[in-house]
């Protein structure tokens, strides 16, 4: 992930100019700079298309497919977020899709929250849509 303690330069390397950690002068990295990281690294390995992509919590949010799946009580990553992502990836001419699924369970839902996931993703892998 771009901006993380693994694997990229983020708030905890060190700024070459300083020495120091770049701490709270890094760059705010959004999730869509992550899509758009994802986006990029897809085209450059020359991958056409994605048989599936799937993840819960960040990782949700960015799935590159673009179906943007969010739950009604998350409250981490609320279903406004993941409307203002569908509303920016649409600017951007993406292939977006939105559902929201209903639930009590918070922020965990999508470990809790398994069986609307499943059939919405075996909907979309039986789909002959090529848009999935």
């Amino acid at each position: 992930m771009i901006g993380g303690c693994k694997g990229s330069t983020g708030p905890a390397s060190l700024n070459p100019d300083t020495g120091k950690p770049y701490g709270l002068s890094f760059p705010v990295i959004t999730i869509a700079d992550m899509v758009e990281a994802r986006r990029h690294l897809i085209d450059v390995l020359g991958i056409d298309r994605l048989l599936c992509v799937a993840g819960g919590s960040m990782g949700g949010m960015r799935d590159i497919r673009f179906l943007v799946l969010s739950f009604s009580s998350d409250w981490l990553y609320p279903p406004t977020q993941s409307k203002d992502i569908v509303r920016q990836l649409k600017k951007s001419h993406a292939d977006v899709a939105y559902c929201d699924l209903k639930s009590n369970y918070g922020h965990d839902a999508f470990i809790l929250e398994t069986e609307g996931q499943t059939q919405l993703i075996r909907n979309i892998l039986s789909s002959n849509d090529d848009s999935y």
